[in-house]
């Protein structure tokens, strides 16, 4: 277990357990805080699809228990030194340019895998290793503070006091009107994405898409008019992802997400290189994921 610094006595609630929440706890932890966190979901499923974490997060990362966490991290993500990245034209598919992964630097990894799978080690690292304590299904109500306290107000009635109180619960986080001082209602970009990850077998089996999956990872891009597809392959071509951009039709106050229809995304790939195509059909589910 990594040992933090000399307790400060600072109490510290954290409201949110995802990437943001995590991280605020555990580098909380590391400076010697009294932290807690809470996390209205009653449990947390492997959801989602790709993320991306820059060398200024994988720096973050590599400083827990002297690059521990980032071992188990590292095998979950794409490894493009050998493949790189491949830029395609959007109707013909021949590659105009292939950008080289920059050199390596091992204490500031870039991340890409599986949102759900990387979220897992780093929320078991906060909770096992640093015994950091997360108590799930405590959605949060309101917020309160005076002149000595701050804290929150749980669902079933409860209240919790602490010496600060960050919030990392998302874009509709009943904090955002405390601190703005005013309602800040989330605004679509009037851009969305359809996002899909799945296991690569279906891919493995066609001798069109085989070339993506059997020499290792990959990663391909089509930039097409006012969109881009992008379609990678992880874990040594065992699991693919892709996302494609289109125009938002939907409200932004119905929801983030829904599911893809594969009808909608064949019809927004007609005239583009036949491989995207070949790809998307090859999904069992997607989502429709507002930007």
């Amino acid at each position: 277990m990594a040992t933090p610094k000399t307790k400060t006595g600072v109490k510290i609630i954290v409201v949110g357990a995802g990437f943001g929440g995590l991280t605020t706890a555990i580098e909380c932890h590391r400076q010697g805080h009294d932290i807690e966190v809470y996390e209205s979901f009653p449990e947390l499923k492997q959801l989602g699809d790709i993320i991306s974490f820059g060398a200024n997060a994988g720096r973050i990362f590599h400083r827990w228990s002297n690059g521990a966490v980032v071992s188990k991290l590292k095998p979950l993500c794409i490894d493009l030194q050998e493949y790189g990245f491949r830029i395609h034209k959007w109707d013909t598919g021949e590659v105009v340019l292939t950008q080289k992964r920059p050199p390596v630097d091992p204490e500031a990894p870039v991340l890409n895998g599986h949102r759900g799978e990387l979220h897992e080690v780093i929320y078991n690292y906060a909770k096992d290793e640093l015994a950091i304590p997360i108590h799930l299904g405590q959605p949060v109500t309101d917020y309160f503070e005076d002149q000595d306290t701050a804290g929150i107000h749980l669902q079933d009635g409860s209240k919790v006091s602490a010496d600060v109180v960050i919030a990392a619960d998302g874009v509709r986080s009943k904090a955002r009107e405390l601190v703005l001082g005013h309602k800040d209602k989330p605004q679509s970009s009037g851009y969305a994405i359809w996002r899909a990850w799945f296991s690569a077998d279906a891919l493995l089996a066609d001798p069109q898409t085989r070339q993506f999956c059997e020499n290792g990872d990959t990663f391909n891009g089509w930039i097409g008019p006012d969109a881009h597809f992008l379609f990678s392959t992880l874990k040594g071509g065992r699991d693919c992802s892709w996302v494609l951009t289109h125009k938002d039709e939907y409200d932004i106050d119905e929801s983030w997400s829904f599911p893809g229809k594969m009808e909608d995304v064949c019809r927004a790939l007609e005239g583009w290189d036949p491989m995207c195509r070949v790809i998307v059909e090859k999904t069992p589910s997607l989502v429709d994921w507002k930007l």
